[in-house]
């Protein structure tokens, strides 16, 4: 290995330069002509800019049109948590047996942030979506009102309501896991964008 190494090595590494010499003593490569055409030097320079430039705009619109995507996604995905913590709110309190001014006066304030992500969520789809996107809006929304009627209505706000009841705590989920459903299907047709 030491003589590998020590002797080997370098001997290669010399005999390789000389060789290496001789073949560019010998072999012209290019010769320089001191006749310069300005359109041959706005020519090479023009070559050289569309080459460097141009994959560098495809790539910044590319990551321009993905980051969009995830923008759209990602408002979807902050919905969609408000509206899990206001089903797991009303969860636990049909668990308790008992529903008390606060907890109502919680309800109406998850309400309140979800209204403000949807409505967010809701235009930025609206305007930079198609169709198909905004069928499924459409259907999201009717689904959100639905949702918001449930929790916030007389059944749940009422000030002589002590409990949760089942059917409407049933509601409630069945609505949810359906609001759930239209925020995967929105998500996969951004995704097809």
């Amino acid at each position: 290995m030491k003589i590998l190494k020590f002797f080997l090595l370098p001997l290669v590494t010399l005999v390789g330069g000389i060789i290496l010499g001789i073949v560019i003593r010998d072999f012209p490569l290019f010769t320089l002509n001191y006749n310069l055409k300005v359109t041959e030097v706005l020519s090479v320079l023009l070559t050289f800019g569309i080459g460097i430039f141009i994959p560098l705009i495809v790539k910044k619109l590319i990551d321009d049109k993905r980051s969009f995507k995830n923008t759209l996604i990602e408002e979807a995905g902050s919905f969609v948590k408000t509206a899990s913590r206001i089903n797991e709110r009303i969860t636990t309190i049909y668990e308790s047996t008992k529903i008390t001014q606060r907890d109502k006066d919680d309800l109406n304030l998850l309400f309140e942030i979800a209204d403000e992500e949807f409505n967010s969520l809701f235009s930025f789809i609206e305007t930079y979506c198609q169709d198909g996107t905004k069928k499924e809006l459409a259907n999201l929304k009717a689904k959100w009102i639905d949702y918001w009627k449930i929790l916030t209505g007389t059944e749940v706000t009422k000030s002589e309501v002590k409990r949760l009841d089942e059917t409407t705590y049933k509601k409630a989920v069945k609505t949810f896991n359906e609001l759930k459903g239209i925020v995967r299907n929105i998500k996969t047709q951004l995704n097809e964008l």
